[in-house]
């Protein structure tokens, strides 16, 4: 059970990356100004959580230390993907797949969020 909570963290962590990557690499819906740096917080803060991730043993992931860790970069992901998901000019900002991205983005977070109040 703890190896797949551990594999399954890992995989949304790697889906988050994936997602903001293409956002901030994608040429032809290039993003621009407040929506790119909000990407660019989630990239950073997604690879912070992934580092910390990698550090974690499965005595490690059960300490209350470990978990509080863990929710600090992801706090930062759903925040700022939920303000970007509710913007009101959101057509105006993203296209469709850039939504559907961000989407992905959140309910991955969302997801993990589940896992570790389940650990």
């Amino acid at each position: 059970m703890m190896v797949f909570s551990i594999a399954r963290l890992e995989n949304l962590a790697d889906t988050i990356i994936q997602a903001t990557d293409k956002l901030l690499n994608d040429t032809i819906n290039d993003l621009k100004g407040e929506s790119r740096q909000d990407v660019e917080v989630i990239y950073q803060t997604s690879l912070v959580f992934k580092d910390k991730l990698g550090q974690c043993t499965p005595d490690s992931v059960l300490t209350e230390r470990f978990r509080h860790d863990l929710r600090a970069p992801l706090n930062s992901m759903i925040g700022f993907s939920e303000l970007m998901l509710i913007a009101k000019d959101r057509k105006l900002l993203f296209t469709e797949q850039q939504h559907q991205l961000l989407k992905n983005i959140h309910e991955s977070s969302l997801s993990i969020t589940q896992i570790l109040d389940e650990l």
